[in-house]
């Protein structure tokens, strides 16, 4: 799952990854209103998926080049695909990595939001 989620708490729907030779779009049966999906062999992110997870993004998100949008992202190779960059610049989404083999000290997300949502789990 690729979750994006701003510092108050907002988010938008999932994106979800299947591990899957063939999307089908039956498997979003139940899945939170709104969300995307893909799939690879793997089950694991890729480049080609992140384009239509900034395409979610742009959907429900509406960053503008007036008003972009600031995501920030783990250094995972998934994020480095030229039509993904390329779509982010155009469409108002400014990418911020960061640097390699920080984000479990750092953990932008767990710090904020995941934090929070376990405790009122508990």
């Amino acid at each position: 799952m690729v979750a994006i989620i701003s510092a108050s708490a907002t988010a938008v729907p999932p994106f979800l990854v299947f591990p899957r030779v063939h999307f089908k779009d039956n498997v979003l049966h139940n899945a939170p209103p709104g969300s995307g999906a893909g799939a690879t062999a793997s089950g694991w992110m890729n480049s080609e998926l992140f384009l239509p997870v900034l395409l979610l993004l742009v959907k429900h998100g509406s960053p503008t080049k007036e008003h972009p949008k600031l995501i920030i992202l783990d250094n995972h190779e998934s994020h480095t695909s030229i039509a993904a960059i390329s779509y982010a610049k155009g469409n108002g989404i400014i990418l911020l990595t960061l640097p390699p083999h920080t984000s479990h000290k750092l953990q932008p997300l767990d710090v904020r939001f995941l934090h929070l949502s376990r405790s009122s789990i508990i």
